[in-house]
């Protein structure tokens, strides 16, 4: 009996030695850690291409949460290895997430995620059902620009979910021009490319135009694209032709379209300095006046007075051109009418001490010249705008 009280306590011993393990492999298991829990909060801000969505991670598995964010697909069921998704940082508790590029008109599958150590798990799926909105379009840049008329356009790279039935361009001189305050023109329907002329400008005055595209929610716009009308190399204008415009477009020279004469002197005189030494762009005028001043008006014409008392188009500010001036002119030589390949005199005296020569260009091969004023050439008169 005393042997048998013996094993008796030994396996009570045992067992409670067994009971207390078990409950140390439960404490240990119970540290093991799963993946997150994660809630897909309700979508908002839904339009024809986005959307505002988010999750709840309310419980982490254990482990640190290392991405979170949402997942979304035309299929059910998105994940982040087959749908696109955002990346909204870590760490537990909500957060927001902006979906973007959608397709208007669009049945979309959405999921919040949560990523840890153990893996990724998913929130509840909701839907996106993206409303008809406004087209998106871009407004093409100003080509073929001259004083009163452009060509602009635009692209649709969205229609908003309905068909478009309008699109054109609108233009005004104030920023953000619309179809009912600006002048528009009519281009047609559908999304794509379009070209729209764009007429009855105003010369030197800035512009503001708009792409616009009609769809039955409403009117979208495309960005403000500005520009000044301006007149252009070849153009008749002012009595003349243009022969050349400025950096800015603002400014140029026009010459006569007829030679004033095609044999005249310089000056009457080989021994009268008259001080128009000046050879760039934009100095003609000064120059020939600077001629006059000195060579007066008695006795006969010149190169000089004879641009001077040129009148036509109605305008009495023709003069001679500088050698700069003169210059250009040969280079446009086949966009001005009536020019010989002569030679032409430039209001530009030579600077060498002496005042018997003066510039000239011959437009046959360009060359660039100094003869004594007294050697018979044609002459051009220019004016300037």
């Amino acid at each position: 009996m005393k042997l048998l009280s013996w094993k008796y306590c030994l396996y009570f011993i045992l067992i409670v030695l067994l009971f207390s393990q078990c409950d140390k492999l439960k404490w240990n298991l119970a540290k093991i850690a799963s993946v997150a829990t994660v809630v897909t909060i309700p979508i908002s801000n839904i339009t024809s291409n986005s959307a505002i969505c988010g999750g709840r991670i309310t419980n982490d598995g254990g482990a640190k949460i290392i991405e979170k964010g949402v997942c979304w697909s035309t299929l059910s069921s998105p994940t982040i290895l087959l749908s696109t998704k955002t990346t909204d940082g870590n760490g537990n508790g909500s957060y927001s997430s902006n979906i973007t590029g959608l397709v208007p008109n669009t049945l979309y599958y959405v999921r919040a995620y949560a990523t840890n150590s153990i893996g990724t798990s998913y929130g509840n799926e909701l839907n996106i059902n993206t409303s008809v909105g406004l087209p998106i379009l871009i407004t093409s840049s100003i080509n073929l620009l001259t004083d009163t008329t452009a060509v602009s356009g635009g692209t649709i790279t969205n229609d908003g979910g309905s068909t478009i039935n309008a699109r054109g361009v609108c233009w005004s001189t104030s920023p953000d021009p619309n179809i009912l305050s600006g002048t528009k023109t009519t281009n047609g329907n559908g999304i794509g490319n379009y070209e729209s002329d764009i007429s009855g400008l105003i010369p030197f005055t800035v512009y503001y135009v708009r792409a616009y595209a009609t769809n039955n929610v409403g009117t979208g716009y495309g960005d403000n694209v500005s520009f000044t009308p301006h007149y252009n190399i070849g153009q008749n204008y002012g009595g003349g032709i243009i022969f050349y415009v400025s950096n800015s477009g603002l400014h140029g020279l026009i010459a006569a379209p007829i030679d004033q004469s095609t044999s005249l002197t310089w000056s009457y005189s080989t021994t009268i300095a008259c001080n128009s030494y000046d050879t760039t762009i934009g100095s003609g005028f000064t120059n020939t006046n600077s001629i006059i001043s000195h060579l007066g008006t008695s006795y006969g014409d010149y190169a000089a007075l004879i641009c001077r008392n040129y009148s036509g188009g109605g305008y009495n500010d023709w003069y001679l051109p500088s050698l700069g001036e003169l210059i250009q002119l040969c280079n446009k030589k086949d966009l001005v009418s009536n020019l010989s390949n002569g030679d032409y005199w430039s209001s530009s005296e030579y600077y060498d001490y002496s005042p018997n020569n003066a510039w000239f260009v011959r437009f046959s091969n360009s060359l660039i010249g100094v003869n004594p004023k007294d050697f018979t050439k044609s002459v051009r008169a220019i004016r300037s705008y």
